[in-house]
């Protein structure tokens, strides 16, 4: 759970720091919320959407969570090479946001 609280909080932070009108990350943020929500696996199966909109939701960090998350509640956690790969995938782009909050307040 603190994996994905971080997650948000620097990515969240990362983006709207980049905007200068309050109005502009609202619209933003509100098209996100609903691109991550659909793409994350809450509330459509991922593997029932088309192949467009999965490779959206390949990208979207919150469904490679919400995968580690489901199957640490269902006791089926295992270390697999797609673990790694959903850890790896959030952990280098936490990094990633973090460099550009840095730089950001570097600019500052």
């Amino acid at each position: 759970m603190v994996l994905i609280k971080s997650m948000n909080y620097s990515g969240s932070h990362a983006i709207y720091s980049n905007f200068k009108e309050v109005k502009t990350a609202l619209v933003v943020s509100i098209v996100l919320f609903q691109v991550v929500m659909f793409t994350g696996g809450f509330s459509v199966p991922v593997e029932s959407l088309p192949n467009f909109v999965r490779y959206v939701a390949y990208v979207n960090p919150i469904y490679h969570l919400n995968k580690i998350y489901v199957s640490i509640w269902n006791q089926t956690f295992d270390f697999t090479q797609a673990t790694f790969i959903s850890v790896g995938y959030v952990v280098s782009l936490l990094i990633i946001s973090l460099l550009v909050i840095r730089f950001n307040k570097k600019k500052e």
